[in-house]
């Protein structure tokens, strides 16, 4: 973590400003534990955060310590800030609150992570992330069906990406949740900085494992927080993207916290599975879940939740309605189609919009603080009902996103 880093951070429950503070007297045994699980890790080098005051001379976990002028302080463990409540201490120690996260999930994907971070220079996702490098630099084109990793919820993915894309390249790019694939992908694209927030720390190595193999380190910001209370500065963002992690959000929460991060005229997204009343219920009962995780897919309520916490406008597209379950079924069984040639398949059942086709199995979500009219324009079916409430935009046509319609490797 760098001094410059400091402009995007934020307390999680406070949203107070951060600056280098000295160690509590009495770090938690939980650091400790954390530490420990994390050594056999790739470590993120120390890097300064700027003088500070001195810090405590006993024995401490964290590298350096934020806080706010309260006196409450987070530690910043191997270059990773931990902003979560759970690691929330005062000058004497911890004060044992915790961010609620069930320890099942947690456990799970930092298992998963670690395990992939200690050695990623053989990693297919590696590879791949290479080959976008190279497909930006010789061709200049970004975020389009070639850069789309979803098996699943391609199409999803894909509008997100195409909806985002305008506004990438020399902003601010956050990804919640997942191992930061998806704001590797920004940086790639021409991002000047991205971070990637998820209360799993194994994730947050992972990330920044990646990066540094691309050399994107420097410009990479792995913050350990949650979406329901995003530890970044009201305004800082300008592209906000969740692969398949707002299902396991309370969405109301995280639609204010969105609203509140992001600029006047920035975009987030979110490429989902979606709750279809009964078949939901019957596939999973028949097909099990992807993960031994107990998440459940957004559905109406959930959605309408999302867009009353957010208060913009949140444009809604549903996809995979007769697609995506077979091939669900196909994988569990061990036969995966070419991810290319699913997509394909998929945006084919899209543009063809089938009778029933709107009921959908993954969803696609688009928000940003005001349509313009040349968003409603383009098609969006929530945007044109505000179009003439809109401010004027300076977005151009050739900036549009594609609206014919057209995850990350463990995508929850």
């Amino acid at each position: 973590m760098l001094t410059p880093d400091l402009d995007l951070l934020c307390a999680p429950d406070t949203a107070s400003a951060l600056t280098v503070v000295p160690a509590p007297m009495a770090p938690s045994p939980e650091l400790w534990t954390l530490a420990t699980r994390l050594a056999p890790a790739p470590r993120r080098a120390p890097e300064s955060v700027g003088a500070g005051p001195a810090r405590a001379a006993r024995p401490d976990p964290a590298q350096h310590w934020l806080g706010t002028a309260t006196g409450i302080r987070y530690p910043v463990l191997a270059g990773i800030p931990l902003l979560l409540s759970d690691y929330a201490h005062d000058a004497a120690g911890p004060l044992g609150a915790t961010a609620g996260i069930p320890r099942r999930e947690l456990d799970h994907y930092s298992a998963v992570s670690l395990r992939l971070a200690a050695d990623v220079a053989d990693d297919p996702t590696l590879a791949e992330l290479r080959a976008l490098a190279t497909v930006a630099e010789r061709s200049g084109t970004v975020l389009d069906e070639t850069w789309v990793d979803a098996p699943y919820d391609g199409p999803a993915q894909l509008r997100c990406y195409e909806f985002l894309r305008p506004l990438v390249r020399g902003g601010t790019a956050v990804q919640i949740g997942g191992s930061g694939t998806h704001a590797l992908k920004f940086l790639l694209a021409g991002a000047a900085r991205a971070v990637i927030v998820s209360p799993v720390v194994g994730e947050l190595l992972l990330a920044d494992a990646f990066a540094r193999a691309l050399g994107l380190a420097d410009r990479l910001l792995p913050v350990a927080g949650t979406g329901e209370g995003l530890p970044l500065a009201a305004g800082s963002v300008d592209v906000l993207y969740c692969g398949g992690t707002l299902h396991h959000l309370d969405t109301a929460r995280a639609g204010r916290q969105f609203a509140r991060v992001l600029t006047a005229a920035g975009r987030f997204a979110a490429a989902e599975p979606w709750k279809v009343p009964l078949l939901h219920t019957a596939g999973t009962r028949l097909l099990g879940k992807r993960g031994p995780v107990d998440c459940q897919p957004i559905d109406a309520a959930r959605l309408g939740a999302l867009r009353g916490g957010f208060a913009g406008w949140v444009d809604d597209r549903r996809h995979g309605a007769f697609t995506r379950y077979p091939a669900l079924a196909l994988g569990k069984a061990g036969l995966r189609l070419p991810a290319r040639t699913l997509l394909r398949v998929m945006l084919r059942e899209d543009e063809l919009d089938l009778p029933g086709a709107a009921l959908g199995s993954s969803i696609s979500l688009t928000g940003c603080q005001a349509p313009s009219p040349l968003t409603a324009a383009a098609g969006l079916p929530h945007a044109r009902a505000t179009a003439t409430r809109a401010a004027d935009s300076t977005e151009t046509a050739g900036d549009l996103p594609a609206v014919s319609v057209s995850g990350e490797r463990g995508q929850r």
